[in-house]
């Protein structure tokens, strides 16, 4: 039961026509209303209700318990009450009347009040470059001079905000939709005046309110994140009002994944080959029923992962990065509400001025600004935490036909939906000559009543966790064949949502074929990797990049993404899936992607490129206008003025003067230079699967001002450890590692700074270096160096000194802050002595002879220097004296 109840056009001053329709999804004519008297066959209620009646329609008559059908044979009102004359005789048992059920039995009239205004605005929250949803809501005032409008309103004033949907449409060769939304019934307002009385009604386009449903699941499943976005559109219920064939979404993301660069173009769409897993969506697993995000933070997590926003204009959704407007053309994937594609280009730049040959004129009166530059830009990233075993030995796979078995108890397993458990292994051929023959691999993982087991008959492709203490099949089986040749078979759980205590992971291994005494296979390098969780939140780390133009004032903290950027081959569920036989005749397979071609220098992971990319928008300060242009422009549309490109952060359309209100921002890319300049991958190198057939770099060169120095090498040795080294490079016999390790069991000795092959010449005896933490950018501790450091050293020689924590490969050397700037070149307006060094002479009140080659200082009347050659000069006046 619905229908339109408001039709009325509006023509702009450039005469373009606009149509606003107010739309009911339970309209259907008139509604139940109570019956307060009658006599024969004439039922009265309350006020004037003729616009919603005709002669012959059908009505229902309600009692306490059953309805009747009637039909219409006359209409009278004193403007008071009105009288509905029926084919049925009036009886008290009757209550109420109505609209017939039978849509096709009902008079559902449409009323076109006169439009009176009618604006869209787009705004959204928070960073006005960075932020992800730009929502909408559209105002239509009415004049309200009919007795309609009042039974209207008295109508659907106390309705359901989603009742009511407002649809403008544009008149071009035939209405086209322009806009659509849900009318909030509580924003509606009006006039204290007499009629015709203005009604202005508020309607949005519902991506806000997605905050108020959770993004709740009956099964937890890996979909398409297009599949993602059209569900989450899906609850604002106004897909119905598209076509088979209108443009749906548009979508003109430029990263695409690595791995399917030799197959897919600027023709795909990411969001089709991209999966995500509901498990992505869970706010909190501790709750029961579990917990789940809205689905606007899922709406803009999925926005968040490839630096987009989503707002809906010229009737249709655009899913856009800044970026795009770089170029003259922007390139986009175009989706119908089937969920298919095609893809097409357009040009953005709209010109701007008053010459008379510009797409749009301005007003006078705008206002220019700055965004600031950004300093720093920072995301905090998720970090998996897992743990691993290594199985000591393999298997020997006997053509005997007995089985084998390795097991091993990996302790507590928890995790909260988001961790699976992986067993890796390389299976190699023993030296049988038969032609055929094969083995049983089977897994088992069992704590108590809880244990995996496969799906199917074996070979068995998944797997499926149980809880059952009667089960006795408790395996899961596949099957390697001779003719596989060496090869490496990977079991992957499902998702873990509990906890289990003295987990048992065993591994067996059965020959199938002719009987031989001699090895048909060996099994090595087993591997379980499986979810820990942390109690604190050491989870995470910080990324960040650092301005490479200049120096700014505004720090860009952004949302942690919802996914975690973890290596291939680590156990966490919680990432982003590639199908990598996407555009080719083989069937569908999903594996983990990490990194992406996004046009920086270079390929990142969707977290560093979520922090490249802020920084790429506003290297500098970031011009802004404010002010109105006139004519026809929409946001996914830019304003071409002063020889720059402006994006619009947030603006209002007025349809009926055709002018364009708000604010727009300077359109910079600066992708060269943009790169994470100290990373570590957020999971510890050791847990890589060896087998996965990746290897990726864990640390990235890093500047922090040694620029010549990557991160250091291991650097200290326990206390324990460097005893026993002395004492043995002494000649001796060392037998105290009980007693040191008892009294010292936690000191660390740092003799040298360990590092690559050295480039510079920048480093120099009785300089002070810090040493940061590469997890934390906590400093360690601070060492004077003791020897100047010459060009291909790979140590800096440094004061002995024991810490309380071990210097390690990874950790960053810097000059200590307050000790030693370092740099090509120093320019400044002044300088300044403190007035606390003494000068470098040897009588009484001098410092003596402490000056290293290069430095100089000022000292009451004198310049004291040395020189490259270790000769001191001093300067009185103007006369100099050479020491």
């Amino acid at each position: 039961m619905s229908g339109v109840i408001f039709s009325s056009e509006l023509r702009s001053d450039n005469n373009t026509r606009y149509k606003v329709e107010l739309f009911g999804d339970d309209y259907n004519g008139l509604p139940k209303v109570e019956i307060i008297g009658g006599t024969g066959n004439t039922f009265y209620i309350n006020k004037d209700w003729r616009d919603f009646l005709q002669v012959g329609q059908d009505l229902f008559l309600y009692t306490s318990s059953s309805t009747q059908s009637a039909n219409v044979t006359g209409i009278f009102s004193n403007g008071i009450t009105t009288q509905i004359t029926t084919d049925q005789s009036y009886s008290a048992t009757y209550t109420h009347i109505g609209s017939s059920d039978i849509v096709s039995n009902q008079f559902k009239p449409t009323f076109n009040p006169r439009l009176v205004d009618l604006k869209t605005e787009w705004k959204g929250e928070g960073d006005e470059i960075l932020g992800s949803i730009k929502s909408s809501s559209t105002s239509v005032t009415y004049a309200n001079n009919d007795r309609y409008f009042d039974r209207f309103f008295e109508q659907y004033q106390i309705t359901q905000d989603n009742k009511l949907k407002l649809l403008v449409y544009r008149y071009t060769t035939d209405w086209e939709l322009d806009w659509a939304g849900i009318i909030v019934m509580d924003l509606v307002q009006w006039s204290n005046i007499d009629k015709p009385r203005p009604y202005t009604f508020k309607a949005i386009d519902g991506l806000d309110a997605l905050k108020k449903y959770e993004y709740t699941q009956t099964t937890l499943s890996v979909n398409k994140i297009q599949s993602n976005i059209f569900e989450i559109l899906d609850i604002l219920g106004l897909k119905q009002f598209w076509s088979a064939s209108d443009a749906y979404i548009r979508e003109s993301i430029e990263y695409s994944s690595r791995v399917l660069e030799a197959t897919t173009t600027t023709d795909d769409s990411p969001i089709d080959y991209t999966y995500i897993p509901d498990n992505m969506f869970i706010g909190d697993t501790n709750e029961n029923p579990t917990q789940y995000l809205s689905y606007y933070d899922a709406l803009k997590g999925l926005m968040d992962l490839f630096s987009c926003r989503i707002y809906h204009a010229d009737g249709v959704y655009w899913i856009q990065q800044v970026r795009n407007f770089d170029a003259t053309t922007i390139k986009y994937r175009e989706y119908i509400k089937d969920g298919t594609y095609t893809d097409d280009t357009y040009t953005h730049q709209k010109s701007v001025g008053n010459s008379g040959s510009e797409n749009l004129n301005i007003l006078a009166g705008g206002t220019f600004g700055y965004f600031a530059g950004a300093y720093r830009t920072r995301i905090l990233a998720k970090q998996h935490i897992e743990g691993k075993l290594t199985f000591g030995s393999g298997l020997f796979v006997f053509g005997t036909g007995v089985t084998q078995s390795i097991s091993a108890n990996i302790g507590t397993i928890k995790s909260d939906g988001v961790g699976h458990i992986r067993v890796g292994m390389r299976v190699r051929l023993g030296n049988f000559k038969f032609a055929n023959y094969s083995t049983n691999i089977d897994l088992e993982i069992y704590s108590g009543n809880r244990y995996i087991k496969g799906v199917g008959n074996a070979p068995q492709l998944e797997g499926k966790w149980y809880d059952d203490p009667n089960s006795t099949n408790r395996k899961w089986t596949k099957i390697v064949k001779n003719t596989s040749g060496d090869t490496y078979v990977f079991f992957d759980t499902p998702v873990i949502n509990f906890e289990a205590d003295n987990m048992i992971v065993k591994v067996s291994a059965t020959y199938n074929g002719p009987i031989d005494t001699g090895v048909a296979f060996y099994i090595d390098n087993v591997q379980v990797l499986f979810p820990e969780l942390t109690s604190d939140d050491e989870n995470t780390m910080t990324l960040e990049v650092v301005n490479p133009s200049g120096f700014y004032t505004k720090e860009v903290e952004l949302d942690p993404l919802i996914i975690v950027d973890s290596e291939i081959g680590t156990s966490t569920i919680a990432k982003i899936q590639i199908d990598e036989n996407y555009n080719n005749t083989q069937s569908f397979s999903l594996v983990e992607s990490t990194t992406w071609d996004c046009d920086f220098d270079t390929y990142p992971p969707l977290s560093p490129a979520r922090v490249m990319e802020a920084m790429s928008l506003q290297t500098k300060p970031v011009e802004k206008i404010m002010s109105t242009i006139v004519g026809d422009y929409y946001p996914y549309q830019s304003l071409a003025y002063n020889d720059k490109v402006y994006v619009f952060s947030g603006c209002t359309r007025d349809y009926g003067m055709d002018e364009v209100s708000g604010e727009w921002f300077e359109q910079i890319s600066a992708r060269t230079g943009v790169a994470i300049k100290r990373i570590k991958d957020i999971i510890d190198p050791n847990d890589i699967d060896i087998n996965n057939g990746e290897v990726a770099e864990n640390t990235y060169k890093i500047y922090r001002g040694i620029e010549e120095l990557t991160p250091m090498l291991n650097s200290s040795d326990t206390y324990t450890v460097f005893q026993k080294n002395r004492v043995i490079e002494d000649g001796g016999v060392f037998e105290g590692v009980d007693f040191i390790e008892e009294f010292f069991p936690d000191n660390y000795v740092v003799q040298q700074i360990n590092i690559p092959p050295y480039e510079g010449n920048r480093i120099y005896q009785g300089d002070i270096l810090s040493v940061i933490n590469s997890n934390n950018n906590n400093e360690t501790d601070y060492f004077e160096v003791t020897e100047d450091v010459p060009i291909g050293a790979e140590a800096i020689p440094v004061v002995q000194k024991e810490t309380t924590y071990p210097i390690s490969e990874g950790d960053i050397p810097v000059f200590k802050k307050g000790e030693v700037t370092e740099s090509n070149k120093v320019r400044a307006d002044l300088f300044q002595m403190k007035g606390n060094a003494l000068p470098p002479t040897t009588e009484s009140g001098g410092g003596g002879d402490y000056f290293k080659n290069g430095e100089f200082m000022f000292y009451g009347r004198h310049i004291y220097w040395r020189d490259q050659n270790g000769d001191y000069h001093t300067l009185q006046g103007n006369t100099h004296h050479p020491d």
